[in-house]
């Protein structure tokens, strides 16, 4: 189960209160007083200024701008609001588009682009589990005609245990980018991977015509082929050397892992309980094609919180037209964003770090405590440069914990970007390597003791850590 505080922060509610200080807000704004008039009494102001803001409506003491929300020039709101779309689990720290994309959905204010921008670019939590962008050429697959025909498969595997479970297969309607993130074992049979289907996939979306997967023991086997020939799926397996032709869902493995990574508690064991609103997080946007996947299966964008609903909502009678239109749409959308893939292998010269700066460090190459490497951080720090070596090395301001040597090459850096204008408290994450691999925590306090098979066992709470990672030691241990 996920810790009630965790939970909570899924819903980060928009809640009433919020919506009244808002309401309270607008009536503090000066900037909104003729907005204001002109969306009361339109009558009653010059035509010339009529026309101006004839945008603007008054709903519930609420401004509304094109049916969202008008934000006052208040701080703290805004904050909330940037909180709520890209820190809670609902939202899953995604990148700049998509976080503005989601708030532009209900609500409006000036410099809103520029703000969610900064917000993003200087959120730690991002940069240290997103890591670097890496660059490769791409196989491009055709356009597919709608959705969850074309379907895409991949696994990632060997994650911590967790409910008997330590793999995830994904799988990615290749139209929608729908994407269903279900967990399973390493060791899943063809028959296992054909039951999950049917129980996650062909009961919500029916029987693909065409499947792109991995070529591995699962996929290859008699089994699986034959199920596919009755379905009357035709397999078209990863050509070798080319694994970028199954990339619609390794890229999703990819954003997947980069979700867990900052929401799982430390000893990686509840994952399976996050995939949930992973999987809702994912399907409420794409860049790809421009709008969420559920509006392209749906019709529509489900709410992560309730707010005011805006008026002039298609007629029901319209809804046939619309979908249709949609899927024009996102076919144009996917073939624009395969010509963009095709730049995507073009390389980039190394930034300059001066010392004195903070960069990230790339974890790849280190050995950390977390039980998992996958589910590890992708970068370690910020840590402070002391000094350029030659052209491309430069001294690192290492903490003791770290036993390793200080001199790195610029290709494992990532430039740190400060969270100066918001001023967000970010939890420190605990010491990356302690020397020769033994890890030590500190103990905050004993919560329970009792005595297991005449040892005694002691429930610690660890410095730094929630209720809910408690573990039971041995007095040996401690």
């Amino acid at each position: 189960m996920l810790p009630q505080t965790q939970f909570e922060e899924f819903g980060a509610e928009i809640t009433t209160l919020l919506l009244e200080q808002i309401k309270e807000a607008l009536q503090d704004d000066p900037s909104l007083d003729t907005v204001m008039a002109a969306a009361a009494d339109p009558d009653s102001m010059l035509r010339s200024i009529a026309a101006k803001f004839k945008d603007y409506t008054l709903q519930d003491g609420l401004l509304l701008y094109q049916g969202r929300i008008v934000v006052p020039d208040e701080p703290e709101i805004k904050q909330q609001l940037l909180s709520h779309f890209h820190d809670s689990p609902g939202s899953g720290h995604q990148g700049r588009v998509r976080t503005l994309e989601l708030i532009n959905r209900h609500y409006y204010w000036l410099a809103m682009k520029f703000q969610v921008n900064c917000y993003v670019k200087s959120c730690e939590i991002c940069q240290r589990n997103k890591g670097h962008v890496q660059h490769f050429a791409l196989k491009l697959l055709s356009v597919p005609a709608g959705p969850w025909e074309d379907v895409s498969y991949d696994f990632i595997v060997k994650l911590p245990k967790c409910r008997g479970n330590d793999s995830i297969l994904v799988v990615v309607d290749c139209f929608s980018k729908m994407a269903h993130f279900i967990p399973c074992k390493e060791t899943a049979t063809a028959e296992d991977i054909a039951q999950l289907f049917l129980e996650h996939v062909w009961k919500l979306h029916g029987t693909p015509k065409q499947t792109v997967s991995d070529r591995g023991p699962t996929f290859n086997s008699i089994f699986l082929r034959a199920l596919y020939k009755a379905l009357h799926i035709a397999p078209r397996y990863s050509t070798a050397y080319h694994p970028q032709s199954n990339g619609q869902a390794e890229i999703k493995n990819q954003w997947l892992e980069a979700y867990l990574r900052p929401f799982i508690n430390h000893r990686q064991s509840d994952w399976v309980d996050w995939l949930p609103l992973a999987e809702f997080a994912h399907n409420a946007k794409s860049k790809a094609t421009g709008k969420s996947p559920f509006e392209i299966v749906y019709g529509l964008s489900p709410m992560i919180s309730p707010v005011l609903e805006p008026t002039g909502s298609p007629a029901a009678d319209d809804r046939a037209k619309q979908l249709a239109d949609t899927i024009q749409e996102v076919q144009a959308s996917i073939k624009w964003a395969q010509e963009r893939y095709k730049q995507a292998d073009k390389g980039k010269q190394p930034p300059e770090f001066a010392p004195g700066g903070k960069v990230w460090l790339l974890a790849s190459n280190t050995t950390s405590h977390w039980p998992n490497k996958k589910l590890d951080h992708k970068q370690y720090g910020p840590f402070s440069v002391l000094e350029r070596i030659g052209s491309h090395t430069h001294y690192l301001a290492l903490p003791g914990t770290m036993m390793i040597h200080d001199v790195f090459h610029v290709s494992l850096f990532t430039a740190y970007k400060s969270d100066a204008e918001f001023k967000r408290h970010f939890t420190p994450p605990s010491p990356v390597i302690i020397a020769e691999g033994e890890v030590e925590y500190q103990v905050d306090k004993f919560v329970d003791w009792a005595v297991e098979d005449g040892i005694w066992k002691y429930r610690v709470r660890w410095k730094g850590y929630a209720p809910h990672e408690d573990t039971w030691e041995p007095a040996k241990n401690l």
